[in-house]
């Protein structure tokens, strides 16, 4: 089959930074003269310039690669992968780069997906809340101790359920994995309700706080 001219192009190019980077590895131009020295500068800019010109390229030739691995992932297929040849390119440091994207997801999103499926089958009521208290999750059994359908729920304030209108896992004294107490509730729209709450805290595969699981009993 006839090579493309792209193809014939991009060899062209290949051959050429070969030849210049012979040059300058055989040091055979000699640097001592001003004149020379101006040569092999140009010599260096331009292997430069052969070298990202070819990478661009190869980038843009499996650029579709990149491009449904991206999308794959995106669409919650966190198994594709780019096949990163063993160079140092921009190809491979894009697709090294989308490989450990996809990871990272995979790993978190499946992690979450069972604890949250975890959630829903306790006979306690569960929230998890994000550092800063907003709650991101409620099990059934916590909207109907807290009277509020689970999309209302989502992004309320954790302190907004607490009579004593507090965050507790925000406390600078939550020295300890779990905080286990007694303390009141107000459901929406109904009277007060006494509750043995459990709190514990979230950490992420960096050892910080992501969050907080709120547990009532």
């Amino acid at each position: 089959m006839d090579k493309k001219p792209i193809d014939l192009f991009n060899s062209y190019l290949l051959n050429l930074k070969f030849e210049v980077s012979d040059i300058i590895d055989k040091n055979l131009i000699n640097a001592s003269s001003l004149d020379n020295q101006k040569k092999l500068e140009f010599l260096t800019v331009l292997e430069t310039i052969l070298d990202l010109r070819l990478q661009f390229d190869t980038l843009i030739e499996r650029f579709d690669d990149l491009q449904d691995v991206a999308m794959a992932i995106a669409t919650g297929d966190f198994d594709k992968r780019i096949d990163v040849p063993y160079t140092k390119d921009l190809f491979s440091t894009l697709g090294t780069l989308i490989n450990v994207i996809g990871e990272e997801l995979k790993s978190n999103v499946i992690k979450n997906h069972y604890l949250l499926g975890a959630l829903e089958t306790i006979p306690d009521s569960a929230l998890i809340t994000s550092q800063s208290g907003t709650i991101l999750f409620s099990n059934k059994n916590a909207s109907k101790l807290l009277n509020m359908e689970m999309d209302d729920l989502k992004f309320l304030e954790i302190a907004n359920i607490f009579e004593t209108q507090k965050q507790f896992g925000s406390e600078t004294k939550f020295a300890n994995e779990l905080i286990r107490m007694t303390t009141l509730v107000r459901p929406f729209n109904r009277p007060v309700i006494s509750v043995d709450l459990t709190i514990k805290k979230l950490i992420n595969n960096e050892g910080a706080i992501d969050g907080y699981l709120y547990i009532f009993k």
